[in-house]
């Protein structure tokens, strides 16, 4: 349902979405099993990084009007389904997948677990923060530089809106493929988890 809105225009979803995520294949901690730790799930990823940035970006000129002058709409959004593949050279499991630096800019990188976790723990995923840590994170929250896009040679670089939803869309993505292609074995091994009360396991971090 999340993806589904986020792709509708509801970019705030994605909160949700990594809320989702984390539950699904989050790391162990003291006060969190993973959906897919509990159910004992050898899972090999996918990655969108063999094919490029987990994002594209969409540029769009905006003619004058009246006293408004030209400008240009820019907005980040997911690579797409497509676009996340299987490493032909190493087995990507979940932990080095977690860890892959999906984010590059000046301000420093951003790992998935980084967006998720922070998304999580800051944006109101799961709780919200009153202080964001990470600079690089900051950085793009507050349209930092970095994070930008010239749509021109002759114009100015301007802030990419929405970075870090568009790549949790994409890291959601990435996350279906493998789950999905465990179709219904894995709606009945869910079902017996939660008739014994494993559900327990399912907290938050």
């Amino acid at each position: 349902m999340s993806v589904s809105s986020f792709d509708f225009g509801h970019v705030a979803e994605a909160a949700r979405i990594a809320n989702a995520i984390f539950i699904l294949l989050g790391p162990r901690s003291r006060t969190h099993t993973s959906v897919v730790e509990a159910l004992n799930w050898d899972i090999e990823m996918p990655t969108t990084v063999p094919s490029g940035n987990l994002m594209s970006v969409e540029c769009i000129p905006v003619e004058a009007v009246g006293d408004r002058p030209a400008s240009w709409f820019i907005q980040a959004l997911p690579a797409g389904r497509e676009a996340a593949v299987f490493r032909k050279d190493v087995r990507l499991s979940i932990n080095e997948w977690w860890n892959e630096v999906v984010l590059k800019g000046s301000e420093g990188t951003l790992s998935r677990l980084d967006i998720i976790r922070i998304t999580r723990d800051r944006d109101g995923g799961a709780h919200l923060d009153e202080t964001i840590s990470s600079p690089a994170y900051k950085a793009v929250l507050l349209r930092g530089a970095g994070f930008s896009y010239q749509p021109s040679q002759d114009a100015p670089s301007q802030p990419v809106e929405n970075s870090i939803e568009a790549i949790i869309r994409q890291i959601a993505n990435e996350v279906l493929i493998p789950l999905q292609s465990k179709g219904l074995a894995a709606q009945w091994e869910m079902q017996q988890l939660a008739a014994i009360g494993s559900t327990a396991l399912f907290t938050e971090e």
